[in-house]
């Protein structure tokens, strides 16, 4: 489950690296509209992602040095319409947390999005907002989606918005989770 923490002040927009600026209100704006496809049947607590995937980290660093343009969405629904199912460049990939009575097997909005972005062909993660409809706290990914992002970029930048969509903190994984272990641990 995603875990809440003490609310900070409101980030304008214009603190944010400059290659999330261009697509940070469609983010929002899919993060918040991904709540309603939330399955939070036990908890009723709904939580939203959308994730800035790329296919490869050396693809968004030519992305960001080329200049941010226009990034395709996917639907929220779960179709992928045919210019987006054969697109291979950057996505803003949508999340929900999904509950389930064995409450172990609950996948939380950020690896709903995650896992939707890899089987997609995408490797890296740039960005992850987090929707939810605490006014009163940040909520953050919980320890398993900060592992699971992990394995994608310790400089994923995790943002947490309130329901009107004001950012309110942002955050890179190796913030969140510092000395994780990740592939590079594995090849020693």
């Amino acid at each position: 489950m995603t875990t809440a923490m003490p609310a900070k002040q409101i980030v304008p927009h214009s603190a944010l690296p400059a290659f999330i600026q261009p697509h940070i209100a469609t983010m929002i704006q899919m993060a918040i509209a991904s709540k309603d496809g939330s399955y939070s049947v036990y908890s009723k607590f709904r939580v939203g992602a959308s994730l800035l995937a790329y296919p490869t980290r050396e693809f968004f660093l030519e992305a960001t040095a080329a200049g941010a343009q226009p990034i395709p969405a996917l639907p929220l629904d779960g179709s992928c319409p045919s210019e987006a199912a054969g697109q291979t460049g950057p996505q803003i990939i949508p999340g929900a947390n999904v509950e389930n009575a064995s409450y172990g097997l609950t996948v939380c909005a950020e690896r709903t999005a995650a896992v939707r972005a890899i089987t997609g062909g995408r490797r890296y993660f740039a960005a992850c907002v987090v929707a939810a409809d605490d006014e009163e706290s940040d909520v953050w990914p919980c320890g398993a989606c900060r592992q699971f992002l992990a394995e994608f970029g310790l400089d994923t930048l995790i943002i947490t918005i309130r329901p009107n969509g004001d950012i309110s903190n942002v955050l890179t994984i190796n913030e969140l989770l510092p000395n994780a272990f990740t592939p590079a641990n594995l090849f020693k």
